[in-house]
């Protein structure tokens, strides 16, 4: 599964869907949708187990999801700010951090991955040349452990001019490619999950790369860090960011 991450003092709204489309689902019929929000202040870390059926009235034994809210600052939605990230010097235009539709149409989200309505880090491709880039790094960490760590995060990729997504693991002046998305990717929020480990001091770096034209926007959200493999295909969080049940 794939931590939920909050900032300090921030609203976190849960929204668990329970599908019902397969043949061999016996627990009832019809879809729904739950939301719960719940006010936090993480100082350490906070767990959230919840329990839900079809009728979301009765807990099922068995059928519960793992929610981990963690105070890091590797760990951002962007609502209160860019948290431990920031602009680069060695490139040549910089992430913007953005709430609702971006200014071009054709190119970039509606609204940010969290909650729709919050915040999100994207490039703004309109009065820049062709294959600028921009760069949004993640502050110094210590060395990993042998089991590494899993980097997790939403992007969105849409407009006919995309260009390139990159993220880079930074050590002692190197950069090891770690994830790559190129061109049209639609209209939509998509996961990406990479394992890596380090045994210096590294950091990672985000990097956007605009198109021959306006309608390059590409956008990231949601970043989370976390110890141990990353969660595979199957897992109770889909691809596409969409929950998909217990």
């Amino acid at each position: 599964m794939v931590p939920l991450i909050a900032d300090l003092n921030s609203v976190i709204s849960l929204g668990f869907t329970n599908n019902n489309d397969d043949d061999d689902d016996d627990d009832g019929d019809g879809d729904g949708m739950v939301m719960i929000t719940v006010t936090v202040t993480v100082t350490k870390q906070l767990v959230l187990v919840g329990c839900l059926d079809n009728r979301y009235t009765e807990i099922r034994q068995g059928s519960y999801a793992i929610i981990l809210l963690t105070n890091s600052e590797l760990n951002c939605t962007f609502e209160y700010g860019t948290c431990g990230y920031y602009q680069t010097a060695e490139d040549d235009f910089d992430w913007t951090r953005h709430q609702g539709s971006t200014p071009s149409s054709g190119t970039g989200p509606s609204g940010d991955h969290t909650t729709g309505t919050g915040y999100y880090m994207y490039i703004e491709t309109t009065s820049v040349p062709a294959y600028w880039t921009a760069r949004l790094a993640s502050s110094s960490q210590d060395a990993t452990d042998n089991q590494g760590l899993c980097l997790s995060f939403f992007y969105h990729m849409y407009g006919y001019n995309i260009n390139t997504l990159s993220v880079f693991l930074s050590t002692r002046g190197n950069e090891e490619l770690i994830f790559r998305r190129s061109q049209y990717q639609g209209d939509r929020w998509l996961r990406a999950t990479t394992q890596f480990r380090s045994s210096s001091t590294w950091r990672i770096i985000f990097e956007g790369r605009r198109g021959r034209d306006y309608q390059g926007d590409i956008a990231i959200d949601d970043i989370s860090i976390f110890p141990g493999p990353c969660p595979t295909e199957g897992s109770n969080w889909a691809t596409d960011g969409k929950f998909d049940g217990f």
